[in-house]
């Protein structure tokens, strides 16, 4: 038999195709043993063979089955090269960092010795000390070392700021969320760029990279917390919106409500928190439910009240000991009257948002088409028209009739004689100095709309648009443009760079005083020290309402939002120039007893010859809402002005309710409150007939017996913590809050009114001086109430000098000589802001042209004053300071009119 012979693969048809098109694979869960390749199928009539082990058959490339083969295990090959030289890189990377601190520890430690080395040169020899250390070759060292550690106590600011900033939207991410990582790695990568730092630098390693981590770990930390709690936010959210939508629906049955809740609580997987969840979403609903119904005006309301009924009968999703469901009015009833509690000052706090802004839409209506002229019959007429417009149909018809009968004569002149100008000064000035976003513009609107209600419509006006340019700022300030942990933790830093200024021998014992006592150093200050506590808080507000107004420029200059170290770099700049500036200081420095004696109460403390002429102690008055210290109260003296007077006795004769105060001042004196009051009459030389006086005798013995276990809570010193504990007496008694503690007890007065004797301020009149070298007369007004002493024109009005010099807010009034007939310009100076006066217009002796004020160079008690100086006529701008030939006689005729 002749031996088998190989065939040419060209003879072979179809051509052999690779052998794993062969194989099969089978998805039995237990194969059998692999299978072996098959044979080539046989052609007809041709006969082929193929041998074991040989597989040189055309189209099988064995090196590319055996490259397929191994590929996962090149993969695994790959994966532990790319680690192993990851690793290798890691640890040559921490050699090369351990090496590089290791170098700037050694650069440290020898310029120290470089310094220690170049101090005892310059002993020896002074000329080679100064070449020393001139070629001092550590000191770039030493520099970036410093930066170092500036950059790492910078660091927990930058992180916190960003996440105050971003924060919000980053509790909405996933925590693995590559945006989280960008943001944390933006912060890191602009800390190492202050100064040009890199890993590299001295002190980085050991100044800030521990710094980046902890505050990354915080930031990541709160990120977490703030995904968890968005997270369970929108589940309450949609499951309330679920339960709302439920309970509107008739079809809704307790099995069907027992299974929404079961849905919901099994999406929350902690120990106890499915159930708090649950209500949550509960009370939420019921938010709701008492919010429309709340709503007179929401055609759903009495729906909204069908389903609250049928919420409180529904499953609570919580069993009794029987296994029995307990329904929600039994299980949550307290909770769902507190919220219904909340909502109730919800809805008011809305309805006192719409009735301000109606109020001023209101007024500028008013302004264009009514007078203050309006006979009753128009008044009357007006409400009509207006109670028919739907643009005010959110003020009541008491509220509407006030504001429409407010505008007569009668009415502008008793609000011009009871407007607390003062109460309103405080309330701006305390706004002022709200941080951020601690300013609460609820709270400070409820508090400005009571202020200004009942103030003249002339100054309701001026009071509007200096509100909204506060709160605009305000709001402007709380969008970040001023970062308020910033500037508190400036201030509160700045507290021993002042003490030290001011008191530099005082100061550094009562810092430690302070600290051996336990208290933060203010506190103990304000305890201890009132009056330099005073005299650090002024300095404090200064350093914020600069550094405020500075960061403010330079944001609108850059046309962005500073950073906080670019913020607290200029709270350190300006700190530098308030405390630098030495009369600044002196202004500041709190007056010893020897200085306070020497000083005319509220008077001018300027050098120069002061006058001999004394006076008796003008009467002080207080308002009805201040406490009255009990030395005051035993002193025989008038306490209230005789318009309160008269005022407290009509009220209590009519039965109505007394100020707390006033009762408290009157069991300081041991007298019932009508006793009190009809006393106080009489020191003043006020009649009351008889028929009065016993009306009032009744009505305050019974009123004292219902109220004085209410009014003794009331405190009875005048320090802070007093008036803060006024709060809640306040709201028991319905007394207005007293003023801030700090003004002096003053009588309101009118704003702008008729002309009247200069002789009628003379209660308000408690110093006047004359100032050798000054053509005029400085005057303290208590009430603050600045009135022209001649009449005239307006000639000028503007602002002269600086913070600590000149005029400051000025105006010029061109007026006669009564005694010689010639022209001459009164000057009034330091007003407390520019007048609203308009030059040719008319004054009248006796009107008030503006605010006693302190702006310019002014030194009394308070830092205001009011200044009148007699000048020769000149042009509105000649900026002339010639004094008036016979300024001496008529200045003291003035001063003599003043003090009669």
């Amino acid at each position: 038999m002749a031996a088998p012979q190989r065939l040419q693969s060209a003879n072979i048809s179809p051509s052999a195709r690779p052998v794993d098109t062969f194989l099969q694979y089978d998805a039995n869960p237990a194969p059998a043993q692999p299978a072996q390749l098959a044979k080539l199928p046989q052609v007809k009539g041709i006969q082929s063979f193929q041998r074991g082990g040989r597989r040189d058959v055309q189209g099988v490339n064995p090196f590319e089955e055996l490259a397929t083969a191994l590929a996962p295990l090149s993969k695994l090959y790959d994966a532990g090269v790319e680690m192993y030289a990851s690793d290798q890189y890691r640890q040559g990377q921490n050699e090369i960092l351990r090496a590089a601190s290791n170098v700037n520890r050694d650069t440290i430690i020898k310029g120290l010795q470089y310094t220690e080395d170049n101090r005892q040169l310059s002993r020896e020899n002074p000329v080679a000390g100064v070449l020393m250390d001139q070629a001092n070759p550590f000191r770039q060292a030493g520099r970036v070392n410093q930066a170092s550690q500036w950059v790492g106590g910078l660091t927990p600011q930058l992180f916190k700021a960003e996440w105050v900033k971003k924060g919000g939207d980053l509790s909405k991410l996933d925590p693995s969320d590559p945006a989280v990582l960008q943001v944390k790695a933006d912060v890191t990568g602009r800390i190492a760029g202050y100064f040009g730092l890199d890993e590299f630098s001295p002190g980085f390693q050991q100044y800030v990279i521990p710094q980046i981590n902890r505050s990354s770990d915080w930031f990541t930390d709160q990120q977490i917390a703030g995904h968890t709690k968005y997270q369970k936010t929108v589940g309450v959210k949609q499951a309330s919106d679920q339960m709302t939508s439920m309970l509107f629906d008739p079809r809704t049955t307790p099995e069907s409500w027992n299974s929404m809740l079961l849905q919901f609580g099994s999406q929350f997987g902690i120990t106890g928190e499915p159930q708090e969840m649950v209500k949550e979403a509960i009370l939420r609903s019921a938010g709701e439910l008492i919010t429309i119904s709340g709503d007179l005006s929401n055609p759903g309301r009495q729906q909204a009240l069908a389903a609250l009924e049928v919420l409180k009968n529904l499953p609570s999703g919580v069993q009794d000991a029987n296994g029995i469901d307990i329904p929600v009015g039994r299980m949550y009833g307290p909770d769902i009257l507190s919220e219904a509690a909340d909502v109730t000052r919800d809805l008011k706090t809305l309805r006192e948002g719409r009735v301000a802004i109606a109020e001023e839409a209101l007024q500028d209506d008013l302004d264009l088409n009514t007078d203050v002229t309006m006979s009753p019959q128009e008044i009357a007429r007006q409400f009509q028209i207006y109670r028919a417009k739907p643009e005010y149909d959110d003020l009541s018809d008491a509220e509407l009739w006030n504001a429409i009968s407010g505008r007569s004569d009668a009415a502008q002149e008793y609000q011009e004689a009871m407007f607390d100008q003062d109460a309103v000064e405080d309330f701006f000035l305390e706004q002022e100095f709200a941080l951020g976003s601690d300013w609460d513009e609820a709270a400070a609107g409820r508090r400005f709309r009571e202020l200004i209600d009942g103030a003249p419509r002339t100054l309701q006006k001026e009071l509007q648009n200096r509100w909204r340019a506060l709160r605009n700022q305000k709001q402007t300030d709380t969008g970040g443009e001023i970062d308020s942990t910033v500037m508190r933790d400036s201030l509160k830093n700045s507290t021993s760079a002042i003490l030290n200024t001011i008191l530099p021998e005082g100061g550094i014992g009562m810092i430690k005083a302070a600290k051996a006592a336990g208290i933060p150093l203010m506190t103990w200050i304000q305890k201890f020290e009132p009056a330099k506590f005073e005299a650090i808080q002024k300095i404090r507000n200064e350093l914020q309402k600069r550094a405020a107004n500075r960061i403010r420029q330079e944001t609108a200059e850059k046309k962005r939002k500073l950073r906080p170290e670019e913020q607290s770099q200029i709270f350190t700049d300006v700190m530098t120039e308030v405390l630098g500036d030495e009369k600044l200081m002196k202004s500041f420095s709190p007056m010893s007893a020897s200085e306070t004696q020497t000083q005319s109460r509220g008077g001018p403390d300027r050098s120069g010859t002061q006058t001999t002429e004394e006076k008796p102690e003008p009467p002080t008055y207080y308002n009805t809402s201040q406490a009255v210290p009990e030395e005051v109260v035993r002193s025989g003296k008038p306490i209230y002005k005789p318009s309160d007077t008269m005022g407290l006795l009509l009220s209590a004769a009519n039965g109505k309710p007394l100020p707390g105060n006033v009762k408290r001042a009157a069991r300081a004196a041991g007298m019932t409150t009508g006793q009190f009051l009809l006393k106080q009459a009489q020191m003043l030389g006020i009649s009351i007939p008889p028929p009065m006086r016993e009306k009032v005798e009744r009505v305050a013995r019974v009123e004292q017996g219902v109220s004085d276990s209410i009014a003794s809570a009331a405190p009875r010193s005048n320090d802070p913590l007093s008036y803060a504990s006024n709060a809640v007496f306040n709201i028991l008694s319905g007394t207005a809050p007293a003023v801030a503690v700090t003004r002096r007890p003053s009588v309101p007065t009118a704003a702008l009114g008729a002309p009247a004797a200069l002789s009628s301020f003379s209660p308000q009149v408690s110093s006047i001086t004359y100032d050798t070298g000054q053509p005029g007369i400085d005057v303290f007004f208590e009430n603050k109430q600045f009135p022209a002493v001649l009449s005239g024109r307006v000639k000028e009005v503007g602002f002269q000098g600086g913070v600590d010099s000149g005029y400051g807010h000025f105006l010029v009034i061109e007026s006669i000589d009564p005694a010689t007939g010639a022209p001459v310009d009164v000057i009034y100076g330091h007003l407390a802001s520019g007048s609203t006066l308009s030059p040719g217009q008319r004054i009248e002796a006796g009107q008030i042209i503006g605010r006693q004020g302190g702006t310019g160079r002014v030194r009394s008690a308070d830092g205001t004053i009011a200044s009148i100086d007699f000048l020769a006529p000149a042009p509105a701008g000649s900026k002339s300071m010639t004094p008036y030939s016979n300024y001496e006689q008529l200045r003291r005729s003035i001063a003599q009119q003043l003090r009669n």
